[in-house]
């Protein structure tokens, strides 16, 4: 099925069918099959740090050389699979055809996801990562922000938009990793609700570790940006859950 058919299908449904495969998905907008299918990391190796992908079979044990020379201020990232076919498609479709519903069935791959990765267990907070007001008024939601909604109530975790962004900052996605680092510097701040007693700015102790929640995670600049405001105002550690994470370059 093409991308025009199931932008259609979204748009002037005919009956109850899955958004992917265009199979009955009863009270669902993606079924069973399709769901396993796009929580998939099947033939791909992962950097254990960054959480970005090759293609390659398991899961590597070594850092990926970007995160050997230069590891980010996150502690580990991980995603529901590599940044390509009926993910992204999804993706596209959740962000750019207002189609916001499909935020509970992605939500809930991001819960299950959590669930199997041991170190996010202890995080106290969930922290969206923030859209700009622009971005913010033509879009009119931050897909992010229902996201970690989502998995807030299936994982009785709190979520704080204690993130705010400061610069509307030009598109990242035609930038270098290097471009993209300078691009987004100085973009977020500290903006509550999580401030401590003892001043504005600081994070609450009881709120010191973070899952941060985003969409995409490309080369890992933003969520290293957003990791960096959050560690000096205080959070002991940060972990970072996004629906799809990028292909790494072969070396």
């Amino acid at each position: 099925m093409g991308l025009l058919e199931k932008m259609l299908r979204v748009l002037f449904p005919e009956k109850s069918s899955c958004l992917v495969c265009g199979c009955p998905a009863e009270a669902e907008i993606i079924c069973e099959g399709c769901m396993k299918r796009i929580g998939s990391r099947q033939g791909f190796s992962l950097c254990p740090r960054c959480g970005r992908y090759l293609p390659e079979t398991g899961e590597g044990s070594r850092y990926c050389s970007e995160c050997r020379e230069a590891p980010p201020a996150f502690f580990m990232a991980r995603s529901l699979g590599p940044y390509g076919g009926d993910l992204k498609q999804v993706i596209y479709m959740y962000k750019y055809t207002g189609y916001r519903s499909l935020c509970s069935s992605l939500g809930m791959l991001m819960a299950e996801l959590f669930l199997k990765e041991q170190c996010f267990w202890d995080s106290s907070i969930i922290v969206p990562v923030p859209l700009s007001a622009e971005k913010m008024r033509i879009r009119g939601f931050n897909q992010s922000e229902l996201l970690a909604e989502r998995m807030g109530q299936l994982l009785n975790l709190p979520v704080a938009r204690c993130l705010l962004r400061t610069i509307d900052t030009p598109s990242q996605s035609k930038l270098t990793r290097k471009g993209r680092q300078n691009n987004i510097r100085g973009a977020f701040n500290i903006n509550g609700p999580v401030w401590s007693p003892g001043g504005p700015g600081a994070i609450e102790r009881r709120y010191a570790k973070v899952l941060l929640v985003d969409d995409i995670l490309t080369t890992g600049a933003t969520a290293a940006e957003c990791s960096r405001v959050l560690l000096r105002a205080g959070a002991e550690s940060i972990y970072v859950i996004t629906l799809a994470s990028g292909l790494q370059e072969k070396i």
